[in-house]
């Protein structure tokens, strides 16, 4: 049995899929995808649907699964996101085509899932979809054999570390199998990649080494790499690659995608002498001051850079008559609710909050008409992979890629609202003499500048206020390019040159060389810090038991109910051992491989390092805390 199916079947696969027909640009990318190959960078605006570059990619592995050895089209299509995520769309996307493909019966989707089952494992599941946000993988294991067709949506951290031979979280047996897998018969799709440009060099570099003189038997299943971004920039280094792949006037023509590319999204830029102290006050009232303004059920995002911030901002919130969302309240139908969202909680209370919540801000109709008004504060963990959709929003200043995506989420849909938006910056952050900012730099002192040298004003002197236009056609009048750009982006730093003899100390992975290359260097670039570490409580560990028996009474608990990433925290490494020390809570964003301390040698209550109840690494600790490390902690310590 050998199923037909036709490159221009794909308008027809993704309706079925999807039940709407294709942007323009997505059936362009498909036809050029299937004709010759990916482009080098998809420049998409956020809110213009990236994500269909995993159906495009399904597709064309269909088209070629009979291929054999001159098969182009990859086996694993690896979604790569770098940031921490409240709302994983990419998944849920990827998740949906499974489904509708196992379950197929006619048509081009049953054509479709019978290609694909000429490389799946099980005939019942032609296309497998994982998500790996830590070592511990929530969906059954996805390395069972190298021929499944599969979708893994992932971060920079961990899939990165699994190319290097260094997964975070696998044991030492199977980094080798990770590594082999992601480095043959791959495409990788690197989201929003000018966040993550170490990462995207580093994986460059590897195709050297996959030709003469390097590798004398280099595999010839297909390896690639695309880069998607809202914002592009050239690579900082290396020969400059083709012209991205962008959207043209044929979809400023559609009119579902047109209406979101000519949406207007005013934004006051407004100045404050705040202290950080008293900022998340002032964000709070601009909130107030929105929902009193649009009125009904509108829904606020108030969008900032720490999660210790948008915590204050949470309880300023609360301080000022607004309802924790789910809680009963008032009759007063003015009163907002307000809810918070940030990357750093177990996923199980995230997915609690989120079944309730998501139904008033995802993307479509909105499936109860809401009459009290809510405010929705976050960190960056909404600024990929969230396809939300807000009346009004309050921002604190950041780079500019960063309010591209903040915007994205303001009026995605392109309705007929009245929108209004806020960016705030304290003046210590802005002034010419501020100190860089530990995670943006001197990006945000660029970005303000550049807005406040564009924006249109109203009034004259110290009372006139400035405005400027974020929506995407309207930005493009004022947006800049060049150098200008780059001052403008958050931090882009350089991975070092990839160099044969830290492929050969990788490779080595049980035991590891004592030279070992840091990882985190070559997927984030120098004074990034070290990735996070994940942390679980476990209320049937004996904290008074007798330090002699608690390692193999702890290791043997562990080992009969191991841990998930449901019940997991990521932190970064630096906030861990501070938390483990009992000192108070630092600086820390919803981004991969955020602020480092110098790391101090420290004696403590000991906690579990968990790598697999067979793993001689699973063992009690006290001071040896490792990247990527899973740590276990009886629930009593809080």
């Amino acid at each position: 049995m050998n199923p037909d199916l036709r490159p221009d079947e794909f308008r027809e696969f993704f309706s079925e899929l999807h039940g709407l027909a294709p942007f323009p640009w997505q059936e362009r990318l498909a036809q050029r995808v299937f004709a010759e190959g990916w482009p080098r960078a998809l420049d998409i605006p956020t809110g213009a649907g990236k994500t269909a570059a995993i159906d495009v990619a399904v597709f064309h592995l269909a088209l070629e699964a009979t291929r054999g050895a001159e098969r182009h089209a990859a086996v694993r299509i690896l979604f790569v996101v770098d940031r921490r995520l409240v709302v994983d769309d990419a998944y849920e996307r990827a998740q949906m085509a499974a489904t509708k493909l196992a379950e197929a019966k006619e048509g081009v989707l049953r054509r479709v899932a019978d290609r694909l089952r000429f490389l799946a494992e099980d005939e019942d599941h032609p296309l497998a979809v994982a998500r790996l946000r830590g070592g511990m993988p929530k969906e059954p294991d996805w390395v069972r054999t190298p021929a499944q067709p599969t979708v893994v949506v992932s971060t920079v951290d961990q899939v990165g570390s699994r190319l290097l031979f260094r997964g975070y979280g696998v044991s030492d047996s199977m980094k080798p199998i990770h590594a082999g897998l992601l480095g043959c018969d791959t495409l990788l799709l690197l989201d929003e990649a000018h966040l993550s440009q170490p990462f995207v060099q580093t994986a460059r570099d590897t195709l050297i080494f996959r030709k003469e003189p390097w590798s004398g038997n280099a595999a010839a299943a297909p390896f690639g790499i695309v880069t998607l971004s809202a914002t592009y920039a050239e690579d900082t280094r290396g020969e400059p690659g083709e012209q991205p792949f962008r959207i043209t006037d044929e979809d400023r023509g559609d009119p579902q995608l047109g209406k979101r590319l000519r949406a207007s999204k005013p934004a006051e830029l407004i100045e404050t002498k705040a202290s950080e102290a008293a900022l998340p006050g002032e964000l709070a009232d601009k909130a107030l001051e929105f929902t009193a303004s649009i009125g009904g059920g509108s829904i606020v995002a108030v969008v900032v850079n720490r999660v210790k911030r948008a915590r204050a901002i949470f309880e300023a919130l609360q301080q000022k008559d607004a309802c924790p969302f789910g809680e009963k309240h008032s009759d007063d139908v003015s009163s907002p609710e307000v809810a918070l969202l940030t990357g750093r909680v177990r996923d199980l209370d995230r997915e609690e909050l989120l079944t309730s919540l998501l139904p008033f801000v995802k993307v479509g109709p909105r499936c109860t008409p809401r009459t009290r008004p809510l405010i929705i504060v976050a960190t960056q963990c909404i600024e990929a992979g969230a396809d939300l959709d807000f009346d009004a929003l309050v921002t604190e200043i950041a780079p500019l890629d960063c309010l591209r995506q903040r915007f994205g989420r303001l009026n995605r849909m392109g309705r007929d609202i009245n929108v209004q938006a806020a960016i705030i910056a304290r003046a210590d952050q802005i002034r010419k003499s501020a100190e860089p900012d530990p995670i943006y730099g001197a990006a945000l002192g660029s970005t303000w500048g550049l807005l406040i040298e564009k924006s249109a004003s109203q009034g004259k002197g110290k009372t006139a206020r400035h405005f400027i236009d974020f929506g995407i056609d309207r930005s493009a009048s004022w947006f800049p390019d060049g150098d200008t750009l780059v001052k403008c982006l958050a931090p882009r730093k350089d991975a070092p040159v990839l160099l044969p003899s830290a492929i050969d100390f990788w490779s080595r992975t049980s035991p590891r060389p004592a030279a070992d290359p840091e990882v985190p260097l070559y997927l984030h670039g120098p004074e990034s810090g070290p990735p996070d570490v994940e942390i679980v409580w476990r209320a049937d560990l004996d904290d008074d038991v007798d330090e002699g028996y608690k390692q193999d009474l702890w290791r043997e608990c562990i080992s009969v109910c191991p841990p998930s990433s449901l019940e997991a925290v990521s932190v970064p490494i630096s906030e861990a051992r501070r938390w483990l020390r009992g000192q108070p809570a630092g600086e820390l964003a919803d981004v991969e491989a955020g602020i480092e301390e110098p790391e101090q040698r420290f004696s403590s209550l000991p906690w579990l390092r968990w790598r697999g109840k067979s793993d001689e690494g699973t063992k009690l600790i006290r001071d040896d805390l490792q990247p990527g490390d899973i740590i276990i902690v009886p629930a009593s310590r809080g």
